[in-house]
């Protein structure tokens, strides 16, 4: 069993205390705070008959049946009437008669109320498809029985029964159940729950007509689907091995998701209830990412335009009503669900509250807390509803702007949770330990079966004892868990001493073996390193077998500077097999090197990494880590003043153990994001985790970074980075200074808000830019108006934004990333090339706030060279070409290149796209196109030239507007930066060109109403007729607007009461001959299929005039796959892109032209929602189910299963 730790002995008692107080915590605990035990191991001596009978209830009510025999059947026994491989018979069923008919090449050989097709022993496969069965391609491998059965109508049913050895019919369950590409462990308990069900189904139903069903109503059974070896290997590891509990089988309910919490049986699946069906926190469900869960933001700001409308007017009536009064709500305090549907500790919660702030009719403000009830209002207001069943776990989590609503739970929710078992496998748990978490106090027993089947030779039973697997549970390896509180990384040390030098470090979660143990030190094995870690921070299953000895040796440490990622190969060769990858910035424990090459450890693989590809060795070990597994936070309240109140669980419910005053320091044990668990002077209880702010030395690097680089092996390779907090830099103490104030994001009005301020809330104020001041309050940064800020006395107001310091870029080689916070992990908003000069806003010891190409974002600062005066013009580098692509020792597929023949004809009312006449630039409407690099990003220049100055480096699939089109250069926009770019390194994202006008056709319309005609998206309505010009709203696609008038390729609009200037060249005037158009050519679309030249040749000039475009006409249907069908539960895949192309784009039909929704690159993950021949439609963003669309079949790799 994994062991328990003081801490967790203590959470042991608490939840007791949980229960007889009748209040329940707020959501599931973590992975570290649960324990886990192994199912027992017994011996089962009698053997039991293992043919079962299974309804194909699937076919539904068949009055006709085909079927191909795949091995030796015969009718009933009789060898006179036996079937050979191949042979065709055909089943008729008269429902109003109750008559079957059996037929062979039409000859009828048969004809009564029932019969059965007996299988005969033989070599290879042997069974029978069905034509009309789900998966018509898989054999039922066993007697098949035929019987009409009356039923109270008068009229006749049919039901089909398979009698089926039961290890045969787990083979075709386990893929339907849980899917071949499950980890093989999980795999193994889904055998032994499926197998323990089946067998309990059969001595409960011995006298009916069948034991399991075929569907969900028991287990989904398909025959025997080809393929699936880790199911198999599954199936057959365990053979005959079934779960008892006080000497009866145990009733192994399993379902697909539970939430985060099992269920019990009677609540669950209404049945009596069981000893070992436990209603209790499964956090591996909880963190498995593919667990069903759906969400929705409400912002704190609640006269924001992104709040669900719905919800706000429902509160505002319930605020109403409630205060007698009519009140706008303004801002949201907090979300609290409540009020279990069982009792404790069921988290099923019915209710929720909503703390408001809210402006009654006088002006004033006044807070008030309105309660909704969360399946009645809520769940369909929000779209929240994942089943019928209404059993959804609801829970909130804050974020700095809002609150995340969640719920969960797809299936009962009743013993097993599929996916739980998946992460417990992944995370290294082995089958009998996941059957002992979700079937406590179950035993395993090994069970003898017997498989009946007709000799070859004539009709007499054969039957066969079949044995169990040889299992033995002795000699086990002890392992261990991570198991840290606040995120970050354990060292494992070369000794027993917080002082000892660094070995590595393992992520929370890790598995490692653990050699010996203490109390204090555990002395653990990771891949090839050994080490020590504090035995506090492990939770351990077993006994340690092994002995302490020496640490394993290391030569330093090493850091990947590759674009994207660098591969780990078994021998020093780039042509050797590939082990794995490790990311770009990864940390690398080196235990040598030689030539180019570096022997080296990335998580558990040891393998070789070119040097080229790493960063200069060093000592110190470079990264992030932590030595404790819990965190230290500060009680926050609005005014800073008060007390809050520790309570016993985590409810609002019950008396508080303690109050402590703000400013308290507190020990967090555990974080929900709703409540924490939380240690003070001596007492453990909980407290709302919106009462407490994490000091940031919670975590904190080892050590510095260390600046010094092995040249990276391109121009766009992105330094080494370490992480650490983001800074926070020495500022001007200030107040509110207004009565309410939103402290936004941007500096504008219009940006989201952060938090709601009152006059005299505590500010530092940080830089000025323009009107507003950049400020920060309780650890938020933000903007405020500079009339809403009052500077403490004696304070000087700070400088405009980015005049105080500027700083050049100084890498060794390559560009820096900006993220949009100050650590490791965080977005890169782009890549500033070496030797530029930017501002910097605040300087920080490991991170400093920058300002680049209009945007704001924070880079490290060792890479930095601050000047104190005006900066100097940066030196001229070396022209390098183009764009920043990695040598070979980097996969890369060619980048999608403009044709360099002429394109192929476009469809009806479609205009051809004309041919680029000269390498030279030419003017052309705007496009919208992608950067295609192999990997990398793609210099952003300053003339169309590789002796341009590099501005920026554009990401990888990074969308840009493209002004002027050229064979070689394109100038381009990328969003407020314009420059020039490598043409064959963009791939048009649209599915038309512009239409190019000839002489005499006939002239575009410069007044009327026009339809917003882009490919996708909106349009801009500018305040002038330029392209810098401010943005004064974005016009839906296909909006009908007034076009007023028309100035060069601008035209002079109006949409709902609101006048601009828009692109001409996006609009199709109503009723209009011809669609207005730019005034020269422009680029071809057409995308190059795999095998296609990776560099662009110009097009020929056009010989032909371009056609015009007729007037518009309704829109056609989408084109949709008629052979796709529904896959319930959907199955998650991996985004696999065809030959020669690195990315998927999903579109809004099955047709790749028109609207594209998004682009997915390589290793993408989405869920298939209905499945295809040719088409697939999936949900493509796994946090928004909204975000559905089509792709091609054939660029998805099913993880849960297969196409089959």
């Amino acid at each position: 069993m994994r062991k328990h730790t003081a801490l967790q002995k203590i959470a042991v008692l608490l939840s007791a205390l949980c229960l007889l107080m009748g209040v329940v915590p707020a959501r599931a605990a973590t992975t570290n705070e649960v324990a886990v035990q192994s199912a027992a191991l017994t011996t089962q001596s009698a053997p039991q008959n293992g043919m079962v009978r299974v309804w194909l209830s699937s076919l539904g009510s068949p009055s006709r049946l085909d079927l191909t025999v795949a091995g030796s059947y015969s009718l009933g026994g009789d060898l006179s009437r036996s079937f050979s491989g191949g042979t065709s018979l055909t089943v008729s069923f008269n429902s109003a008669s109750g008559q079957l008919t059996l037929a062979q090449n039409g000859a009828v050989i048969y004809v009564g109320g029932d019969f059965s097709l007996r299988r005969h022993s033989t070599a290879g496969t042997n069974g029978i498809r069905i034509a009309q069965a789900r998966e018509s391609g898989n054999p039922y491998p066993g007697d098949l029985s035929f019987q009409a059965v009356r039923q109270s109508s008068g009229n006749y049913k049919l039901y089909v029964i398979a009698h089926v050895y039961i290890e045969d019919y787990l083979y075709g369950v386990v893929p339907y159940e849980m899917g071949n590409s499950s980890n093989v462990e999980a795999l193994k308990a889904q055998a032994v729950a499926a197998r323990t069900y089946t067998v309990r189904m059969m001595s409960r139903r011995a006298s009916g007509r069948y034991d399991v069903v075929d569907t969900t109503s028991d287990q989904v059974y398909r025959g025997t689907p080809s393929g699936n070896a880790n199911c198999v290997t599954a199936v057959d590891s365990t053979r005959g091995i079934v779960l008892k509990y006080g000497g009866e089988y145990v009733m192994t309910y399993y379902s697909a998701s539970n939430g985060g919490q099992t269920e019990s049986a009677p609540h669950g699946v209404g049945s009596g209830a069981y000893a070992y069906f436990t209603v209790k926190d499964d956090p591996f469900d909880y963190d498995n990412p593919g667990s069903t869960v759906k969400k929705k933001t409400v912002y704190k700001d609640l006269t924001s335009a992104s709040n669900p409308s719905g919800l706000i007017s429902l509160l505002q009536q319930k605020a109403v009503a409630q205060l007698g009064q009519s009140v706008t709500p303004v801002s949201l305090q907090s979300v609290t669900p409540h009020t279990p549907k069982y009792e404790a500790p069921s988290r099923l919660y019915t209710k929720m509250d909503f703390a408001l702030t809210v402006r009654n009719s006088g002006g004033g403000l006044q807070n008030v807390t309105v309660t909704c009830d969360i399946f009645s209002e809520l769940e369909s207001l929000l779209g929240m509803s994942i089943q019928s069943a209404k059993n959804e776990l609801w829970s909130v989590e804050e974020t700095a702007s809002g609150f995340s609503l969640q719920a969960r739970r797809y299936g009962h929710g009743v013993g097993m949770s599929q996916r739980g078992a998946m992460y417990m496998g992944k995370l290294g748990y082995t089958y009998d330990e996941i059957l002992g978490f979700y079937y406590e106090g179950c035993q395993r027993v090994q069970q003898s079966f017997t498989s009946t089947i007709l000799s070859a030779s004539s009709g007499e039973e054969e039957t066969t004892v079949r044995e169990p697997a040889d299992l033995n549970d002795g000699g086990a390896a002890c392992k261990g868990t991570v198991k840290l509180v606040s995120g970050g990384s354990l060292i494992l040390r070369s000794g027993k001493s917080d002082a000892a030098s660094i070995v590595s470090t393992l992520s929370n979660g890790t598995i490692v073996q653990v050699l010996a143990n203490d109390g204090s030190w555990c002395f653990v094995q990771y891949g090839s390193l050994k080490g020590y870690v504090p035995a506090e921070n492990l939770v351990i299953t077993g006994t340690p077998q092994g002995t302490e000895e020496a640490a394993t040796a290391v030569l330093g440490f090493a850091t990947v500077t590759a674009n994207d990622y660098v591969n780990l190969r078994q021998e020093p060769s780039l042509s050797a097999k590939k082990l794995g990858t490790a990311p770009t910035g990864a940390v690398l424990t080196v235990f040598s090197l030689s030539g180019d090459w570096a022997y080296a450890q990335y998580m558990s693989i040891t393998a070789y990494v070119h040097r080229n590809f790493l960063s200069a060795l060093t000592t110190v070990y470079p990264g992030q880590s932590t030595s404790g597994g819990s965190g230290t936070a500060i009680v926050t309240t609005p005014d800073g003043t008060g007390i809050v109140n520790l309570r016993p669980t985590a409810s609002t419910v019950g008396a508080a153990i303690a109050q402590l005053p703000a400013g308290s320091r507190v020990t967090v044990l555990s974080d929900d994001g709703s409540w924490c668990r939380i240690q003070w002077n001596g007492l453990e209880g909980y407290m709302m985790r919106s009462f407490l702010r994490y000091e940031d030395s919670a975590q904190t690097p080892e050590a510095s970074p260390n600046p010094t680089e092995t040249p990276a092996p391109s121009e766009g390779a992105s330094p080494s980075e370490s992480p650490a907090a983001t800074p926070r830099p020495s500022g001007v103490p200030a107040t509110v200074a207004s009565r309410l104030v939103y402290l936004r994001q941007e500096p504008s009005e219009s940006s989201p808000s952060v938090v709601l301020l009152a006059m005299g809330d505590p500010l530092t104020v940080y830089s000025q830019t323009g009107e507003w001041w950049q400020v920060s309050w309780e650890g938020s940064m933000g903007y405020l108006p500079a009339s809403a800020v009052r500077l403490e006395s004696g304070s000087e107001a700070p400088g405009p934004s980015g005049t105080a310091r500027k700083a050049r870029v100084t890498t060794v080689s390559g560009g820096l990333n900006m993220r949009m916070e100050g650590k490791t992990g965080s977005p890169i908003l782009t890549v500033i090339p070496r030797n530029m000069v930017i501002d910097v806003l605040s300087v920080g010891e490991s991170w400093c706030q920058v300002s680049y190409g209009g945007r704001t974002g924070y880079v490290m600062t060792s890479f930095l060279t601050l000047q104190e005066s005006a900066p100097t013009p940066a030196p001229t580098t070396e022209p390098t070409a183009e764009p920043t692509v990695s040598p070979s020792e980097e996969p890369s597929v060619s980048p999608s290149v403009f044709p360099s023949a002429s394109p192929t004809a476009q469809p009806e009312n479609t205009p051809e796209p004309t041919a680029i006449p000269s390498p030279s630039p030419t003017v052309s409407g705007p496009q919208i196109a992608l950067v295609t690099t192999a990997s990398g990003g793609l210099n952003l220049r300053t003339l169309p030239s590789s002796g341009g100055a590099v501005m920026m480096q554009i990401p990888r699939f990074g969308m840009v507007e493209i002004l002027t089109y050229g064979a070689e250069w394109c100038y381009i926009r990328y969003h407020d930066l314009d420059g020039y770019v490598m043409t064959c390194y963009l791939t048009l994202a649209s599915g038309t060109a512009t239409v190019v006008p000839t002489p005499g056709a006939t002239p575009a319309p410069t007044a009327g109403m026009a339809r917003v005609n882009t490919v996708s998206g909106g349009l801009n309505l500018r305040q002038q007729p330029k392209s810098g010009s401010k943005v004064l709203a974005v016009l839906p696609r296909h909006a009908l607007v007034e076009v007023l008038d028309t100035t060069g390729t601008w035209a002079h609009v109006l949409y709902g009461g609101r006048e601009g200037y828009v692109v001409s060249s996006y609009l199709k005037y109503e009723g209009a001959e011809v669609t207005a158009a730019p005034t020269a050519t422009s680029a071809p679309t057409h995308t190059p299929a795999s095998g296609e030249t990776s560099a662009p040749t110009p097009s020929p000039a056009p010989t032909s005039p371009a056609t015009a475009s007729p007037s518009p006409s309704p829109s056609p249907a989408p084109v949709m796959d008629d052979t796709m069908e529904d896959v319930p539960g959907g199955i998650l895949a991996l985004i696999a892109p065809r030959q020669g192309e690195s990315y998927v784009a999903i579109w809004t039909e099955c047709r790749e032209r028109g609207e594209k929704l998004a682009v997915l690159p390589e290793g993408s993950m989405a869920r298939v929602i209905r499945r295809g021949e040719t088409w697939c439609e999936i949900q493509y963003d796994m946090y928004d189910a909204s975000k559905t669309g089509y792709c091609l079949t054939q660029c998805l790799d099913p993880q849960e299963g297969t196409w089959n």
